[in-house]
C-alpha cells in the first residue's frame, strides 16, 4: 500500500519523493525538443504565453492574451466531462472579447476599455478571464508543491470563482473536488509517455502567466472593473522552490 503524507510532511521529506531537480532552462529544452518532434500536442499552451503580450508597463496585445487564453482549452479537455461547460464560457469570453476590438479597431485591452467603457461587453467578459487566470494560478501553485489535483483545484475556486458567481453555482463549485481527476490520470491525458513532462510545462505556465495576469488586475482595479474586493489580490511570486525542482507527490 502506497504510503501517504500531509503536505508539510511531503514539503519536509520532498526530496526523497520528488524527482532529480529540473532547472526551468533544462525544462524548457525538454519541451521544445518534444515540440519539434511533434509528440507534444500541449506545447502550444506553453509556447503561446511565452510570446509578448505585455504592451508598455500594463496592458496587454489583445491577440496575443486571447490565443494564449485559448490554448488553456486544450487543458481543460484534460479535466473530463463536468468542465464543458466551464470550456464552453471561456471560449464564449474570447469570441466576445475579439468581437469588441474589431468592432472598435482596437489592439489592447486599455484601448478596448477606453473605447467600449467599462462597463462595455469587452470589460465583462475581460473580468472573466481575469479570473480564470487567478483561478489556474492558485490551482497551479497548490499543485506543483504538492497538494492533489482535486484538492488544489477546490483551494482554488473558494479563493478566487466562488466570490464571483451566483448562489446555484456556488454550490456545484463548492465540491469542484468531486469532479476532478486525480492528477496520474490528468497527466496521462495531456502527454501520457512521461508525466514529468506534464509538470515541467505546468511549470511554465504559471511563470508566464504571472506578468499578463498582473497587468490585468491593475487594469481592471484601476477601471473598477472588478466589483468583488476579494478578487482585486494582486497575483503571489512563484515559490522559489519551484524554480529548481518539482515535487510531485499526491496527496
Amino acid at each position: 500500500m502506497k504510503r501517504r503524507f500531509s503536505r508539510k510532511k511531503r514539503m519536509e521529506e520532498g526530496q526523497s519523493r520528488a524527482w532529480k531537480p529540473v532547472s526551468r532552462e533544462d525544462g524548457a529544452e525538454c519541451l521544445k525538443q518534444l515540440s519539434d518532434k511533434d509528440a507534444l500536442e500541449f506545447y502550444p499552451a506553453v509556447s503561446c504565453w511565452e510570446t509578448p503580450l505585455l504592451v508598455g508597463a500594463a496592458d496587454l496585445d489583445v491577440e496575443n492574451f486571447l490565443e494564449a487564453m485559448g490554448t488553456f482549452l486544450t487543458i481543460l479537455d484534460a479535466f473530463g466531462f463536468a468542465f464543458k461547460l466551464f470550456r464552453k464560457d471561456l471560449n464564449r469570453h474570447i469570441v466576445n472579447i475579439r468581437s469588441v476590438c474589431e468592432e472598435h479597431k482596437v489592439k489592447t485591452v486599455e484601448e478596448m476599455i477606453s473605447k467600449d467603457g467599462a462597463d462595455g461587453l469587452g470589460a465583462i467578459n475581460i473580468i472573466w478571464l481575469k479570473r480564470v487566470l487567478q483561478f489556474s494560478d492558485v490551482m497551479l501553485t497548490r499543485y506543483l508543491l504538492g497538494e492533489s489535483l482535486p484538492q488544489s483545484a477546490q483551494e482554488a475556486y473558494m479563493k478566487t470563482l466562488y466570490h464571483a458567481h451566483p448562489l446555484l453555482v456556488r454550490g456545484i463549485g463548492a465540491r469542484i473536488r468531486y469532479f476532478v481527476p486525480e492528477g496520474k490520470t490528468f497527466c496521462e491525458r495531456i502527454y501520457p509517455e512521461d508525466e514529468k513532462v506534464v509538470y515541467i510545462g505546468m511549470r511554465e505556465i504559471l511563470f508566464n502567466i504571472k506578468k499578463p495576469l498582473e497587468a490585468l488586475t491593475v487594469i481592471t482595479n484601476e477601471n473598477q472593473i472588478e466589483e468583488h474586493p476579494e478578487l482585486a489580490f494582486m497575483p503571489q511570486p512563484v515559490p522559489d522552490m519551484l524554480a529548481g525542482s518539482l515535487l510531485v507527490t499526491e496527496a
